[in-house]
């Protein structure tokens, strides 16, 4: 089988130096860039949120933001229920590529998270700058009760939580309000609804502090980058073949919609 590859960032490098474009739902007031999630990640919709968010230019700073209901349940996995390789490859390939082109644009990117986050949309959350998630935030990793388990996930995660807090959220297979996860490290601010702007706009604040170059250079450390890129390279192999297996495809063309969202705990 052919070996998947990660875009190089660097491949793209020049374009930072281009004129600036009009950025998508931009803020004149706060110069903030806000770029809408779509709940469910079809090859399309990343497509067209990767070029957003490679748009992006050193001094900006993008919020990524889904409904109120929910961020992102993640990718549409009815790709691996009709085995096609090639098509599911893509896919894969695309949304390990989305992730590294969000940890890696040249300017900071906070996830607002007001609603469900499951499956790939914990990763996209996780590979933002900041995580700032109001009361009503849900997270969860399902993929285990459909007979494989979120590695390119995992790949981003590495570099928020200990491989062992990654691992039990994956094995309990069970969503967890904000304040479980700013324990984990997955979050890092949480606030009530009603107070989510006000927050957003006093962190907005503090991150445009920094100097544009020094975000960039951060963001593009090359150890962290490189640790990054290896990782996800190889997550997207060990998905490609998971998702081909029989009884993985399977289980995903059972479902009715790409995620049977996970039921939240009850209580004790």
């Amino acid at each position: 089988m052919e070996k998947i590859t990660i875009a190089n960032d660097q491949d793209n490098a020049g374009d930072d130096a281009q004129s600036s474009e009009k950025k998508p739902g931009l803020d004149k007031k706060t110069g903030t860039v806000f770029i809408e999630v779509p709940a469910t990640l079809r090859l399309p919709e990343i497509t067209l949120l990767s070029d957003k968010i490679g748009s992006l230019r050193p001094g900006d700073v993008a919020v990524l933001r889904g409904s109120a209901e929910t961020f992102c349940a993640g990718m549409d996995l009815n790709l691996a229920a009709h085995q096609d390789a090639s098509l599911l490859q893509s896919g894969l390939r695309a949304y390990a590529d989305l992730l590294l082109t969000v940890r890696t644009c040249p300017c900071v990117v906070i996830a607002l998270v007001e609603g469900g986050a499951f499956g790939g949309g914990v990763g996209l959350a996780a590979a933002c700058d900041l995580v700032l998630a109001s009361s009503q935030a849900r997270f969860g990793l399902p993929e285990a009760l459909h007979s494989f388990y979120p590695a390119i996930v995992f790949a981003v995660l590495q570099e928020r939580l200990a491989p062992q807090k990654a691992r039990r959220l994956a094995l309990l297979c069970e969503s967890i309000d904000a304040a479980e996860a700013k324990q984990l490290g997955l979050v890092d601010l949480w606030c009530e609804e009603s107070m989510v702007n006000p927050v957003l706009q006093r962190h907005i604040r503090k991150l445009q502090r920094a100097a544009p170059l020094g975000v960039a250079a951060i963001k593009r450390h090359p150890a962290h980058v490189q640790a990054l890129r290896a990782a996800l390279e190889e997550a997207t192999q060990v998905s490609l073949n998971a998702m081909l297996v029989p009884e993985v495809s399977d289980a995903l063309a059972a479902l009715a919609s790409p995620y049977i969202t996970p039921a939240r705990e009850t209580e004790a």
